[in-house]
């Protein structure tokens, strides 16, 4: 009798996860979490901004279309349910000349183990050196700041088609002698079609209490986001995403594509726009890049275009 109560109980646990994979269910999920309550309306904007920034040059030249389309180390910042496609080590490396003096680099490593994908990541912005100056206005010495997020993330097969993942980092935030640090979560889910070449994703990123400098605490940039890929030719993707930052109130549409020649060289375009902002120009929205892949290496390069000089990002990933 305990047997049969034993597999009762697991037999209704899979009916359940069953049912909570199904697209339909995590839209629904989607639109419910995605309407803010009064608190969140009231809510200031966010800090610690560091965390908008996306590594990986290829997911950057689609826009940031990537929620569904998370299926190598990049999940670990998109959505970490994408780690459960990993069959093997791997690593990569993200490098970004961001604007004026600010440099931007990534680190992070995946390895399955048991049942499981773990990875480890670490991403780094510096701001370069800034002029320090005394109470009478003249110039003493220099100083430097930076941001810093070290993350440790795990992915695991529900069924065959659907994964669930998750993931920790420990932030700091440092400008001269002060330092603020603070904790925060990502949460992903990931499904694939059986009968169509769909995938749905959706992710919860940057769940934390904030950051702290001195007296003054500010919001992480928390964030929704939905995903949406399909092939509409047998090489090529079309990814869509919608994203809400909840603290900021702002929410944006981004369209990418990735297109292969010769199974080795890829072509990809992507445009994210503001819903109900018109502030940007429409060559502001758009990316672009080129991969290139090499037996267990592949080469990403990324271009978009900004206010303030083009940001270019290089990305290499190596299984071995």
């Amino acid at each position: 009798m305990k047997c049969l109560d034993r597999e009762t109980k697991k037999d209704l646990f899979n009916e359940v996860v069953y049912w909570v994979m199904k697209p339909w269910v995590l839209i629904i999920v989607f639109v419910f979490i995605f309407t803010p309550n009064c608190k969140i309306l009231e809510a200031i904007e966010s800090g610690a901004d560091f965390l908008n920034i996306a590594p990986g040059a290829r997911p950057s030249a689609m826009a940031t279309s990537f929620t569904a389309v998370s299926k190598d180390l990049n999940s670990v910042y998109f959505n970490p349910a994408g780690l459960a496609s990993i069959d093997g080590r791997e690593l990569s490396l993200t490098h970004a000349n961001w604007f004026i003096d600010e440099r931007y680099d990534f680190v992070s490593f995946g390895l399955p183990f048991k049942r499981m994908v773990g990875a480890v990541s670490i991403a780094k912005l510096s701001h370069g050196d800034f002029q320090a100056r005394d109470i009478n206005g003249r110039m003493n010495g220099s100083f430097g700041a930076s941001d810093t997020a070290i993350g440790i993330s795990f992915a695991k097969f529900i069924n065959h088609n659907s994964s669930i993942g998750g993931g920790i980092k420990f932030l700091s935030s440092q400008i001269e002698n002060y330092t603020a640090t603070a904790l925060a979560f990502d949460l992903g889910v990931l499904y694939n079609m059986d009968r169509f070449p769909v995938s749905f994703g959706l992710a919860v990123r940057n769940i934390g209490k904030g950051m702290k400098f001195l007296d003054e605490r500010e919001n992480l940039p928390l964030s929704i986001s939905a995903g949406l890929s399909f092939k509409v030719l047998p090489l090529m993707d079309l990814n869509l995403d919608i994203k809400h930052l909840i603290y900021d109130k702002e929410t944006s549409l981004n369209i990418g594509t990735e297109y292969s020649l010769f199974g080795g060289i890829f072509l990809r375009a992507g445009y994210s726009n503001s819903i109900f902002s018109k502030e940007d120009t429409v060559l502001q929205n758009i990316s672009g890049g080129i991969g290139l892949k090499i037996s267990n290496i592949q080469i990403d390069y990324a271009f978009t275009p900004a206010e303030f000089g083009t940001s270019q990002k290089f990305g290499l990933n190596y299984k071995f």
